[in-house]
């Protein structure tokens, strides 16, 4: 009983309920903190670490019953009830007013000396990344505060209204430090990436997992199969551009960090662009799933990124 009034108590943010659940001398053994003495102590740290309930919008919802299978390479989510609970908000239940003045982020970077090696270099740079942290507030991190313009691919949201809230509030966040294409036509994007790279300009490309429609390298690592797009890989080996993995985690309330890791190539000396290209895709899964294994909860990917056995 104690073990569920906590849990509810801090769903609800009632933090007085959290507290009863402590003696007044209690301690709480906090994984990060360390020990907190005493209510007063705990108080603070629960306060301290509040993202706050004004915003909220509730709607009545029926039980949903969410059950989720480890019984491939990656989980099957399962949703039961009508309607699922998770549509019953859209884009037009976010209050804009209330979240157009959060735009305080703090920011650690690591491996800042393979930036600045690649910077150094007069060669064309692509960014691989992945889905984790905030894609868009770090692009906009990164050219604010490296000094480079680059152009970050994304593909369009499903939802007209969706995408226009995310073009206003990318308007927001770039303030011309960086160009945010679309990857809606992929023969139309390739030339555009092209002409970038050849002028020298750096761009960011997602390359954990390949959406419907877009040219996928099937990469074999042990024992399951990525389904990579093929763009980033065959764009560096068409152009000779350094692949910088760089990856995004969230480390606390608003504050994130960029990891920057040893530039990857595509080495053209045996077999050509296309055999380059795979090569370089192993270098990258290899270090993908050692990045993944290390923080898994940071990898935000919902669609499939592994061929089904």
């Amino acid at each position: 009983r104690l073990v569920t009034r906590y849990c509810r108590s801090i769903d609800l943010h009632d933090y007085e309920g959290v507290l009863s659940v402590f003696a007044p001398e209690g301690v709480w053994n906090h994984a990060e903190k360390g020990p907190l003495h005493g209510h007063g102590a705990i108080r603070a740290f629960l306060t301290s670490v509040d993202v706050g309930v004004a915003g909220a919008v509730t709607v009545p919802a029926p039980t949903t019953l969410a059950v989720v299978t480890y019984a491939g390479p990656e989980p099957d989510f399962r949703f039961y009830g009508e309607p699922p609970s998770y549509g019953l908000l859209g884009p037009d239940d976010l209050d804009l007013a209330l979240v157009e003045g959060a735009d305080v982020l703090s920011w650690e970077i690591v491996g800042l000396d393979h930036f600045q090696k690649a910077s150094s270099q007069d060669r064309p740079v692509i960014l691989c990344t992945a889905h984790m942290g905030s894609y868009d507030a770090a692009a906009a991190c990164f050219a604010g505060k490296m000094g480079r313009h680059f152009f970050a691919v994304r593909l369009p949201e499903r939802n007209p209204r969706l995408q226009q809230l995310r073009e206003e509030g990318i308007r927001r966040l770039e303030g011309g430090a960086y160009t945010v294409l679309y990857n809606s036509n992929e023969s139309v994007l390739a030339v555009e990436l092209l002409r970038a790279l050849h002028r020298r300009e750096w761009v960011a490309l997602q390359a954990d997992r390949a959406p419907v429609g877009l040219a996928v390298l099937k990469i074999p690592d042990q024992g399951k199969t990525w389904l990579l797009p093929k763009g980033p890989f065959v764009l560096s080996a068409a152009t000779g551009a350094l692949c910088l993995p760089a990856f995004v985690q969230r480390q606390g309330h608003r504050h994130y960090r960029i990891t920057f890791h040893a530039p990857l190539q595509a080495d053209r000396t045996d077999g050509g662009r296309e055999a380059a290209a795979i090569r370089l895709a192993h270098d990258w899964t290899a270090l993908l799933s050692k990045v993944i294994c290390q923080r898994p909860d940071q990898w935000l990917v919902f669609e499939p990124a592994f061929a089904v056995p």
